[in-house]
């Protein structure tokens, strides 16, 4: 019996040092990039920099939001922010209304209809998740140069989908086939087509696993980097993880400003993530499950 309570003891023990890890992990870094953009560019350059600033400022903030803050007194960092915000959001809304559908077809096709070259297709598509991006970035920026698509949405949108694709697919393709065969079954003897089944049987109930991989493409698309630094040359598709990476000056690099301008740039996928992450877990959960 001691020695029962005493590995319960010694278990509750490992299991609080492994919560506090994953915290100070997870956390860590954005406690001290919010300390680092609220430390004077002077302090930044010292060798070794402090982790906790002598004294705070928020210029780096009211610099970047000077549009809200004060109307009409816009400088280039705050133009360029909302540049980015603005493509970001852009980029996410089209990967979304036109990646869902897709994948939503996608996956009925492989999980109920029957043709030639199913299985094969459907291991190319996960074939496809552990390809890394590095291998295939040039190809691509050789294909859209020669298509005129550089530095265009809808080339970005097209390479975000077909990235994204395959996870979203696979999630559904497993949700569809954890469904009883029986409801569409049944909807045939009443004279449903497929696409009829799709729309008005399938759907109303596979929406958490939908919404799920929305979201997914979604902070996805928002977290890019290497795809549009390569595709998108010019701000007027530059989403704001590039444009934040430019926060340079001719001679030194400011990083406060840099880590101001990547806080207030989580915001928007913190948000969505929050409101709707009891879909995103319902979602994830349906679409992991088959049988």
């Amino acid at each position: 019996m001691m020695n029962r309570k005493r590995g319960n003891k010694w278990g509750m023990l490992g299991y609080t040092l492994m919560v506090l890890f994953f915290l100070f992990w997870t956390i860590g870094p954005i406690v001290w990039s919010f300390m680092i953009s609220i430390t004077p560019k002077t302090d930044t350059m010292i060798s070794p920099a402090p982790l906790f600033p002598a004294h705070s400022t928020w210029k780096n903030y009211q610099q970047l939001l000077a549009g809200v803050l004060t109307p009409g007194k816009v400088n280039q960092e705050a133009r360029m922010f909302k540049i980015g915000m603005t493509n970001s959001l852009v980029s996410c809304l089209l990967v979304i209304v036109v990646g869902s559908p897709v994948c939503l077809l996608a996956a009925y096709a492989l999980s109920r209809l029957r043709f030639r070259g199913k299985k094969m297709i459907h291991a190319l598509l996960l074939a496809t998740l552990v390809i890394p991006l590095f291998s295939v970035i040039v190809p691509i920026y050789k294909i859209y140069s020669d298509l005129g698509l550089i530095n265009n949405y809808f080339g970005l949108m097209l390479v975000y989908i077909s990235a994204f694709m395959p996870l979203t697919v696979w999630l559904l393709c497993s949700h569809f086939e954890s469904l009883p065969i029986d409801l569409e079954e049944a909807a045939k003897l009443d004279g449903c087509r497929p696409m009829q089944i799709l729309l008005h049987i399938l759907l109303p109930i596979s929406y958490p696993v939908l919404f799920a991989g929305a979201l997914i493409m979604f902070i996805s698309t928002w977290n890019q980097f290497l795809i549009p630094l390569i595709l998108s040359p010019t701000n007027s598709t530059k989403p704001i993880a590039v444009i934040i990476s430019e926060f340079v000056t001719k001679n030194t690099v400011n990083y406060g400003l840099m880590n101001a301008g990547g806080l207030l740039a989580v915001i928007p996928p913190v948000i969505i993530a929050i409101i709707f992450r009891r879909f995103l877990i319902s979602g994830l959960t349906a679409g992991a499950i088959k049988g």
